[in-house]
């Protein structure tokens, strides 16, 4: 018996550990085998989109996740681990390397498919720009977030801890419309508008059209 896909299916599920009886039910081998599953079962609907009139595909590549602040915290005690910017330099690294062979991927779509549009769109570099130009653009230090903190006490975002019998709340800044990151984990509504205003444009996309054009509505 299998996994019911029906309502969903997310191969990444937050809290989950490598090995069972972690705080998640879904551990690293489950995710696995449930991934197993539903790629053997969408083989035939990805080879045959293009059946149900698809046409237009806007991919989005993957974001600078070693400048996440949880990420850049936790490994900055590690000398040469981060970079200028105080991001993750290997995290970084790694999606660079996931977003060149994203793009290749892209290109051999078009090869196969001259018929529809790709258009790849470089998510990347328009959050890292943000990350490296933070206190032009109007915000604060980019590693700064808004709910929670991870030091003297790590708490999370709405959470409350006892610490030496002092009840500590994760409390929320005064203006998170100058911050670019909520949690350390996800990015507030003002970063989110600002990497929007600069995607939709398509100035970073391949080839370099809007949103509009890329994807037209029928």
């Amino acid at each position: 018996m299998g996994t019911d896909f029906e309502d969903g299916a997310n191969f990444a599920t937050g809290g989950s550990s490598i090995v069972p009886g972690g705080f998640s039910p879904f551990d690293l081998g489950i995710q696995v085998s449930q991934f197993m599953q539903f790629k053997s079962r969408s083989r035939a609907f990805d080879d045959h989109q293009n059946d149900c009139r698809a046409r237009a595909f806007w991919v989005h590549n993957t974001g600078p996740f070693g400048c996440l602040p949880r990420n850049a915290i936790t490994f900055r005690s590690k000398k040469g681990t981060l970079d200028p910017y105080g991001c993750v330099a290997s995290q970084n690294a790694v999606a660079q390397d996931f977003n060149k062979q994203l793009k290749d991927v892209v290109n051999r779509l078009r090869t196969q498919f001259p018929s529809a549009a790709f258009t790849y769109v470089d998510v990347y570099s328009v959050k890292f720009s943000l990350i490296v130009n933070a206190k032009k653009e109007g915000f604060v230090e980019p590693l700064n977030f808004c709910c929670g903190n991870l030091e003297p006490y790590p708490l999370q975002c709405g959470t409350s801890a006892v610490v030496n019998g002092t009840t500590l709340k994760a409390g929320v800044c005064a203006d998170p419309w100058r911050h670019i990151n909520w949690d350390g984990m996800h990015y507030t509504e003002a970063a989110n508008g600002w990497f929007a205003s600069r995607i939709l444009g398509g100035s970073v996309s391949d080839p370099p059209v809007p949103i509009g054009e890329a994807c037209p509505w029928p």
